[in-house]
C-alpha cells in the first residue's frame, strides 16, 4: 500500500508539475512524511524528483538552456553537498526546518505581488550570472528540508523563460544536484535500501505523469502557462506556511 501511494502521488504530482513548472516536491512532501516519517522526506523527494527529472530530459532535449545550467550548477552543486550534510547532522526533529519553510513560504506567495497578479511579465532585470549565488542558497535550503517549491520561477520567468524551456532546464540543472544530494545522504548514512527503493518507485510514477503533463503543456498558451506558474508559486508557499 505504501509503495501503491508513493507511485499514484508521483504520477500526479508531476503531471500538475509539468504545467506549473514546479510544486511537485511540496505536493509529495506530506505524502512521504505520512507513509515514511519525517526522516524519509528528504532522501526519498531526492530519488524519486531525480528519477522524473532524467525522464523530462529525455522528452524536451532541444529545449535547454545551457547557459543558465552552467552558471546555477557553479553555485548549487557545493551547496548542494552542504545541504546533504547538514540534513545528515542535524537533529531529526518535528521542527528543525520550520523557519526555513517559513522564510521560503513568504517569499513564494509574494510572487504574486511582484508580477501584479499575473498582469506583469517581468518583474525585475534579471541577469543569467546571478543563478550562481541564487543556486547555492536554493540547494543548501533543499537539502535540508527536501523541496524548496517552484523558488526559481521567478527568476526564470524575469529572464523570459517558459513553458518547455523552463521546464527541462530546470530539470536539467537539478539532476547534477540531485546526484550530489543522493552521495551525501548515503555517505553521511541518510538513505538506506528501503528508502532508495521507496524513491524509484516515486520516480516511477513520476515518469508516467511526465508523459501526461507533457501533452497538457504542448497545449498551453504561454499567457496561460505564466499564470499557471503564479498560481502554483503562491499555493506551495501556503503550503509550506501550513506544514
Amino acid at each position: 500500500m505504501t509503495y501503491f501511494l508513493l507511485f499514484a502521488a508521483g504520477v500526479l504530482a508531476f503531471v500538475v508539475s509539468m504545467v506549473t513548472a514546479g510544486g511537485a516536491a511540496l505536493l509529495l512532501i506530506p505524502v512521504i512524511h505520512w507513509t515514511l516519517g519525517l526522516s524519509a522526506v528528504a532522501p526519498v523527494l531526492t530519488v524519486g524528483t531525480m528519477t522524473g527529472g532524467i525522464s523530462r530530459i529525455v522528452m524536451l532535449w532541444p529545449h535547454i538552456r545551457w547557459d543558465i545550467i552552467r552558471c546555477y550548477l557553479l553555485g548549487a552543486l557545493p551547496g548542494a553537498f552542504l545541504g546533504g550534510w547538514l540534513f545528515s547532522t542535524m537533529v531529526q526533529s518535528e521542527d528543525y526546518a520550520h523557519w526555513l519553510r517559513w522564510i521560503v513560504g513568504i517569499f513564494l506567495i509574494s510572487t504574486i505581488f511582484q508580477f501584479r497578479f499575473g498582469k506583469r511579465k517581468k518583474a525585475i532585470a534579471m541577469k543569467v550570472s546571478w543563478f550562481t549565488p541564487i543556486g547555492f542558497v536554493v540547494a543548501v535550503v533543499s537539502g535540508i528540508i527536501g523541496g524548496t517549491g517552484p523558488i526559481l520561477n521567478p527568476f526564470y520567468l524575469n529572464l523570459g523563460v517558459i513553458k518547455e524551456e523552463l521546464v527541462v532546464t530546470k530539470s536539467c540543472a537539478s539532476l547534477l544536484v540531485h546526484l550530489t544530494k543522493v552521495s551525501a545522504y548515503i555517505t553521511f548514512g541518510a538513505l538506506n535500501r528501503e528508502l532508495l527503493i521507496a524513491g524509484l518507485v516515486l520516480g516511477v510514477g513520476a515518469v508516467v505523469g511526465n508523459l501526461i503533463g507533457r501533452r497538457f503543456l504542448a497545449g498551453m498558451s504561454s499567457q496561460v502557462f505564466r499564470q499557471a506558474v503564479l498560481f502554483m508559486m503562491v499555493l506551495s508557499g501556503v503550503l509550506l506556511l501550513l506544514d
